[in-house]
């Protein structure tokens, strides 16, 4: 597909992510993908979703786990919230140019904003977006959401920070930290907004090509299937004799330890950092004697 602007009419998560996925292999980057999904909890690449979503309430109001391939933090999504996917050719990602993107997109919105710490775009002390990237083949795939009219109260009720993020960062509430843009722009719509993303991209961009709206991407159906597996979205959580939780620079790091004979024989790391090669960190750390400080010492490094 030559399209460098590609508007999904899915609103299935699994669907999106493959489609998101598959968007790689097309070329002629940059592009832009922007797709909103029904009410679902997105987990990063290394989060255990038993620390990190209230499943039982998940379950009872028919609401949708999915992990991405990218690492960062636990995202509510509803379709009061729009996603964006960019893609470019390279090893790392042009903040430069994307923050100018997003200033863009928020400036055609019709309100001011900032960049905060990492992965934040926060109105008056106020999340409304975040953001994260990962590498495949070659290619830069930056994605984020922009949070227009999302169920706040649905929001809450899914999402549960771990006890460590609480208690280092004072945190109370979800929903005390975030802010819809429908509350700041009245009358504001996903509609009004995907229009400023396509706008923006043209601009920044200099892409004078027309949106594709389309819910017909063909996309690899093992991706799917790998997506919907209990293995991709609960991953293998180890028996474990100790569990260890730390706030460092990069974000909140749990790690779950079977020791026996004071050697490290099985390690799991959860995080919700951006990072995404903590199975190499857990395969250093098996071998090793066991000791809270040497262990964090390895993850340092």
């Amino acid at each position: 597909m030559t399209d460098k602007i590609i508007v999904s009419s899915s609103s299935d998560p699994y669907v999106n992510i493959a489609t998101e996925r598959e968007i790689v292999s097309f070329g002629g980057f940059p592009r832009l993908f922007l797709w909103q999904n029904d009410k679902t909890v997105v987990i990063g690449r290394n989060q255990n979703p038993y620390s990190e979503c209230d499943l039982d309430y998940m379950n009872r109001e028919k609401i949708l786990l999915a992990r991405r391939f990218s690492g960062g933090g636990a995202v509510f999504h509803d379709l009061g919230n729009i996603n964006y996917t960019l893609y470019f050719a390279g090893n790392e990602p042009d903040m430069e140019t994307i923050g100018m993107f997003l200033k863009e997109v928020c400036y055609n919105i019709g309100f001011g904003s900032r960049l905060s710490g990492k992965n934040d775009l926060v109105y008056e002390g106020k999340k409304f977006s975040g953001h994260a990237f990962y590498e495949c083949d070659g290619v830069i795939v930056f994605h984020g959401t922009f949070m227009v009219d999302v169920d706040l109260d649905m929001m809450q009720k899914s999402l549960k920070p771990p006890a460590v993020k609480i208690i280092s960062k004072g945190i109370d509430s979800v929903r005390s930290r975030v802010v819809n843009l429908a509350s700041i722009v009245p009358g504001l719509t996903t509609d009004i907004v995907k229009e400023a993303f396509i706008k923006a991209f043209t601009t920044v961009f200099a892409c004078d090509e027309k949106p594709v709206f389309t819910g017909a991407i063909k996309y690899d159906e093992t991706l799917k299937d790998r997506l919907l597996g209990k293995d991709w979205l609960y991953g293998e959580t180890p028996e474990f004799s100790i569990k260890l939780e730390k706030r460092i620079q990069e974000g909140t790091v749990s790690v779950l330890l079977d020791i026996r004979d004071n050697l490290i024989k099985n390690a799991k790391i959860y995080s919700d950092s951006l990072r995404n090669d903590w199975q190499e960190i857990e395969k250093t750390l098996i071998g090793t004697t066991y000791s809270e400080d040497k262990v964090w010492k390895i993850i340092r490094e």
